[in-house]
């Protein structure tokens, strides 16, 4: 992993690594990406506190809504909570149809996922709110 964009081997080493470190890989440093709210870093540390804070995503049970080649949906519950996860893994759009019954609310999405709506390469994690 690139830790530094301006180190020796992009502070991955301080020793000779067994493989170099390609030039295309010094964006990616987590120097660089630690001021980038929209980056890949920002992300994971985001989805990390998600699942920190939501048992149904540590310890709920997981029913799988939809599998296929390019969409995965499913969702996860404990106790009162429930999630739902939805993935376009895929080069085309796919709705939701028809949307989840209940009020939701999106807590996470990338890839200009909304509501009931994935582009492709898209996803999001919402949640249903308490009636």
């Amino acid at each position: 992993m690139p830790w530094a964009a301006h180190a020796p081997n992009a502070g991955f080493s301080s020793g000779r690594p067994w493989l170099p470190v390609a030039e295309s890989h010094l964006p990616l440093a987590v120097d660089r990406q630690e001021v980038e709210p929209n980056s890949q870093l920002a992300l994971a540390r985001r989805l990390i506190a998600l699942r920190n804070r939501l048992p149904a995503l540590r310890d709920g049970t997981m029913r799988i809504i939809e599998a296929e080649a390019e969409i995965l949906i499913f969702q996860r519950a404990h106790a009162a909570e429930e999630l739902l996860c939805a993935f376009n893994f895929g080069r085309g759009p796919h709705t939701l149809d028809p949307a989840p019954p209940g009020s939701w609310r999106v807590l996470e999405a990338v890839g200009g996922a909304n509501a009931w709506s994935l582009p492709p390469w898209s996803g999001l994690i919402a949640q249903r709110l308490q009636r």
